[in-house]
């Protein structure tokens, strides 16, 4: 090892990278496949230290007899820097390390530096997660719940919440992969920016007319109507008159129950996942195509299910058709218009129940799992309705 390949020794307290230990035994590897003399080594450690620094300020004031001979210098050196002993961490400190090793949204999807060498964050989040859980030890994976509900929400969604191990978890974080990571983040970024809207929407119309009539109609399942005002028509020069007419209304909302009647009984034929029921089914997709074009599905216009898969609305994962797991575990999905079908019908169906007397209701995980996803296509569905409203307002009266 050459002489530069080590940093020089200060010897003050003032560089937390100072450790005399280290610097000392860098020295010594130095000589490792040499032959020096006493002065050669001695002179290789006055080379070693930053000139104004402490350390060589220490030296040129050691007695002659120590600086002649390595093995006195040694002594010295260790009587004036002497070896520090780390104190063993206690369970709580290793714990509170643990549960303070965050990974911060700002950095997922970037690259940090870990003992000078780049990783991506997520990845050097998972191997800090894993030494911490080692240390201390976690092998019954007690705190493994707590890290991974604090796991942002764009990694939540890639590498999911049923892990039972660290190992388990570790391996899926440091396997998820950059382009999945940024699309979650897109993802929750389109739902915030949602939510910001709608939320500057309800102060703009605070003093609105119609708005807190549309939100309570929307929350509480009554039909809400929009009255255009009559029309002026002039009688004649200079003067207008207003004639009654009958006022035009609009509906905007229908009652969640209403909706939900029509999700059962409005329901196409489910067909059996047999060679004649895949017949049967792709004449129902072409039937539906042909009738609907591009437009979306809805309660009054369903879209045809898979064979072999169970009916909408209960509680079913809506991207394959099947019960008992969430999205992120499918093994095969169902056509993308099946998949909105299906959570749309999932919706109106939790909306009916909702509006019903209370009662004790099991909310399926996979209910929790699209909640913000339906939180922002509920929002979305006001703002259409607000601007149809504000397209509709009243004329305004005129004189000739």
């Amino acid at each position: 090892m050459s002489q530069s390949s080590f940093k020089l020794f200060w010897g003050d307290d003032e560089h937390n990278d100072d450790n005399p230990q280290d610097f000392f035994n860098a020295v010594e590897r130095s000589f490792l496949g040499k032959v020096l003399t006493e002065p050669e080594k001695i002179r290789q450690f006055e080379l070693s230290l930053k000139s104004t620094g402490l350390a060589k300020a220490w030296l040129d004031g050691l007695e002659k007899t120590s600086r002649e001979n390595w093995t006195q210098l040694q002594a010295a050196f260790d009587e004036r820097w002497p070896s520090k002993v780390a104190t063993v961490k206690t369970m709580e400190e290793k714990v509170a390390a643990l549960a303070a090793a965050t990974l911060e949204d700002a950095i997922l999807g970037t690259r940090v530096t870990v003992d000078g060498t780049e990783e991506l964050a997520h990845v050097a989040w998972a191997d800090k997660l894993e030494r911490l859980a080692r240390a201390i030890p976690d092998d019954s994976n007690l705190l493994l719940p707590a890290t991974i509900e604090k796991m942002p929400k764009a990694l939540k969604a890639v590498v999911g919440t049923k892990h039972k191990s660290w190992k388990v978890f570790c391996d899926a974080v440091r396997e998820a992969s950059v382009a999945g990571v940024r699309e979650a983040q897109k993802d929750q970024e389109e739902l915030r920016a949602l939510k910001d809207r709608m939320a500057g929407i309800e102060r703009a119309s605070a003093q609105g007319r119609n708005f807190r009539d549309i939100i309570q109609a929307a929350n509480t399942n009554r039909p809400t109507t929009v009255t255009r005002a009559a029309a002026p028509t002039t009688a004649s020069a200079g003067t207008t008159i207003a004639q009654p007419r009958t006022p035009a209304t609009t509906q905007l909302f229908r009652p969640d129950a209403e909706r939900y009647t029509d999700v059962k009984s409005k329901a196409l034929p489910h067909h059996p996942d047999t060679p004649a029921g895949r017949e049967l089914y792709a004449r129902q997709i072409t039937d539906w195509e042909n009738k609907n074009g591009t437009a979306g599905p809805n309660e009054t216009k369903p879209y045809p299910l898979t064979p072999g898969t169970t009916a909408v609305a209960s509680s079913e994962c809506w991207k394959c058709g099947k019960p008992g797991h969430r999205g992120l575990e499918c093994e095969q999905l169902v056509p993308s218009a099946e998949q909105k079908w299906r959570s749309i019908a999932s919706t109106i169906r939790r909306r009916a129940e909702a509006s019903q007397p209370p009662s004790v209701n099991i909310v399926s995980e996979q209910d929790m799992a699209y909640q913000e996803d339906q939180e922002a296509m509920f929002i979305a569905r006001i703002m259409e309705r607000i601007a149809l409203e504000q397209g509709k307002g009243q004329g305004s009266s005129t004189t000739n």
